[in-house]
C-alpha cells in the first residue's frame, strides 16, 4: 500500500507555440492561460511526513507566473517535478499535472528510485 498527499494551485501564464500546425496558427502568438497544477507526492507515515501547506507553498514558489516563452504544459510539469525531486529526494513517487484553463494538459509521473 502506498500513501501520498496531493496539493493544487493556479498560476497565470503567457506562452506561444512557434511550431503550431497551420490549423492552430493562433497558438504561435503569445496567449494567456490559467494553469491548474496538481502535485501528488508519496509519504511514508500518516502524521504529516510532508506538511500540506508547506509543500503547496514550496510548489507555488517554484512554478512560474507570467511569460514562460515557448514552455509547454509538459515542460512546466517536468521542471516542477525536477525541483521537487531535488528538495524531497528521488525515493518518493511523484506526479505533476498541468492543465490549461481546466480543459487540456499534461501529466509527468516518476516512480520512487527512477
Amino acid at each position: 500500500m502506498k500513501t501520498s498527499i496531493i496539493i493544487r494551485f493556479q498560476s497565470r501564464i503567457w506562452h506561444h507555440y512557434d511550431e503550431a500546425p497551420a490549423a492552430q496558427a493562433y497558438l504561435r502568438y503569445p496567449h494567456r492561460h490559467l494553469t491548474e497544477v496538481e502535485v501528488e507526492i508519496e509519504v511514508f507515515h500518516d502524521d504529516r511526513d510532508i506538511e500540506f501547506h508547506a509543500f503547496q507553498q514550496f510548489c507555488e514558489k517554484h512554478y512560474p507566473e507570467g511569460d514562460v516563452g515557448t514552455m509547454s504544459c509538459e515542460m512546466l510539469a517536468r521542471n516542477l517535478l525536477g525541483v521537487i525531486e531535488k528538495e524531497y529526494g528521488n525515493h518518493r513517487s511523484l506526479r505533476v499535472d498541468v492543465f490549461e484553463d481546466g480543459e487540456v494538459g499534461a501529466r509527468i509521473t516518476k516512480e520512487a528510485g527512477d
